[in-house]
């Protein structure tokens, strides 16, 4: 199959990553794969084995799918340039708190997405379940769930990370304010209270190589997530890739892969004490956290590219 990926750049943020796993599982599964962004330059943080072309330097015309990641107009314009068998919209993440402003809103940014997801032309695909079904009822009733993977090559346990004496709780640190940073800043002011060697470590902003980031996540004691919305949320799924158990919000960003009590702690968004005090009953419970790390660990590693690809082949069979 010929396939050509449509994103705006490869800098290291949220799903361009899927991109450019979808991109190289896709090849590993021996497709022609194109991943085309406005810039045409490579991936610097992580190998592609996809041909990266610019948007209006794409040497083909004629391919077996067009996936494009994003609905803003100058993707849309480059997607036109191309003949293709079948047409796919992948949503990779939307504000569940503002749904209602999806159906109303004028700026053009949303009206490009209702034009994408109802327009006939693009199939659509969603990263996440909880999406998958808003958009089915409200939008688009021939939607499909496409859950993305992990990747496991980058994300898995390190041993010897933690150091014993050490109590890294682990975030983010992302500085917009739907990362909710905030609250878990907080959240660790609280567990200092019982733990006083509890200290913050974030890695964003602070350029850590990717082969370097299983360790930076096995060397913590929990990971503290305090996401208000998200698609499917990565940083869970990474964290418990690397043994680390997970305390995180109560959103549609971590229903596909989060039981509360199994293999995480849910809490309220916006709810440090809440947070903090999950953070605390992992602490003072050994057997507790360690089935938070085995759970954990065991329900992201069935997130594969492997099956992600499967089940994108099996809807391309379906639609062609």
């Amino acid at each position: 199959m010929r396939v050509v990926i449509l994103i705006d750049h490869l800098d290291v943020v949220g799903a361009i990553r899927w991109a450019v796993d979808l991109s190289c599982a896709l090849v590993s599964a021996g497709h022609e794969v194109y991943l085309a962004t406005e810039s045409g330059k490579p991936c610097e943080w992580l190998p592609v084995t996809a041909w990266v072309v610019k948007w209006d330097k794409i040497p083909i015309i004629n391919c077996d799918l067009v996936f494009m990641m994003n609905h803003i107009p100058s993707i849309r314009v480059a997607a036109d340039r191309l003949n293709a068998k079948v047409w796919v919209y992948w949503n990779v993440g939307m504000d569940e708190w503002h749904m209602d402003d999806v159906l109303t809103a004028t700026d053009e940014n949303t009206v490009s997405f209702r034009e994408v997801v109802t327009g006939g032309q693009y199939r659509v695909l969603c990263c996440a379940t909880w999406i998958w079904e808003w958009i089915k009822a409200h939008l688009n009733p021939e939607a499909q769930p496409l859950i993305p993977g992990v990747n496991h090559t980058v994300f898995h346990p390190v041993k010897g990370a933690r150091h014993p004496g050490e109590l890294k709780l682990l975030s983010s640190g992302k500085n917009r304010a739907r990362e909710g940073s905030i609250c878990v800043a907080a959240a660790v002011e609280i567990i200092k209270r019982t733990y006083p060697a509890a200290k913050l470590e974030t890695y964003a902003y602070k350029g850590i190589p990717q082969i370097e980031m299983a360790r930076f996540y096995a060397s913590g004691a929990l990971w503290l997530d305090g996401q208000w919305y998200g698609g499917l949320c990565l940083a869970p799924t990474e964290a418990m890739a690397c043994g680390t158990p997970v305390v995180c919000t109560r959103i549609g960003g971590v229903a596909d892969y989060a039981i509360d009590g199994v293999n995480c702690l849910m809490v309220e968004r916006e709810n440090p004490q809440a947070m903090a005090e999950a953070a605390i009953r992992l602490l003072d419970c050994p057997d507790l956290y360690q089935q938070m790390v085995l759970e954990g660990y065991k329900a992201v590693k069935r997130l594969t590219w492997a099956k992600t690809v499967r089940n994108l082949e099996r809807y391309v069979e379906e639609w062609i």
